[in-house]
């Protein structure tokens, strides 16, 4: 009888420590569980991003295409992926999730250049108006400038991208632009 009551708890033993194997997931089966990342979307500049500004939750593995699309109407244009991880984003906008990643779409505003010529040559000068030294104007920027006249010539008109006789007259820059002020040489009779 010492034996069967011994047996007896040895099967219970060996029962109890399966079923505890079982409750507690200490099987050969694959856990359900996935790891899942953060995807940080930014912007700088103007313009749309996909996914959308803010923090995205994807599984590890996913491969997330991304689009940046410029406000054009306003002078922007996509400039580059950047920010800690936008140089991991590839040739088709794309970023496989195998850990928190932080990118920002960058957009730059496009700027132009303004080419001003005298006709005939040292009849004048042309002055713009806020912007004593221009390099480049930014987009949607008006300038205004003003058709001086040496002795001996006065101020006609413009040609170019602008077609008026106004002075001053005033210019809105959208792209590259070619403004020519033409003076006309003064008769004096006697």
């Amino acid at each position: 009888m010492v034996m069967k009551s011994s047996v007896k708890r040895t099967g219970l033993f060996i029962l109890l420590l399966c079923l505890l194997a079982f409750v507690t997931g200490c099987s050969n089966q694959k856990s359900d569980v996935t790891t899942k990342y953060i995807l940080s979307i930014a912007r700088i500049g103007e313009g749309e991003v996909e996914p959308e500004e803010g923090t995205h939750k994807y599984e590890e593995g996913t491969v997330v295409s991304l689009s940046a699309v410029p406000d054009t109407a306003n002078g922007w244009f996509f400039s580059k992926w950047g920010g800690p991880d936008g140089g991991i984003v590839n040739e088709e906008n794309k970023v496989l999730i195998d850990g928190d990643k932080s990118i920002y779409a960058v957009f730059n505003r496009a700027d132009y250049n303004l080419d001003i010529t005298i006709n005939p040559e040292n009849s004048g000068q042309v002055y713009r108006e806020l912007l004593s030294t221009i390099q480049s104007i930014g987009h949607g920027e008006t300038i205004r400038l003003t058709a001086v006249s040496n002795t001996g010539y006065a101020f006609d008109h413009w040609e170019g991208a602008l077609d008026v006789s106004d002075n001053p007259a005033t210019l809105e820059m959208d792209r590259d632009k070619e403004v020519t002020a033409v003076f006309n040489k003064l008769d004096y009779n006697r």
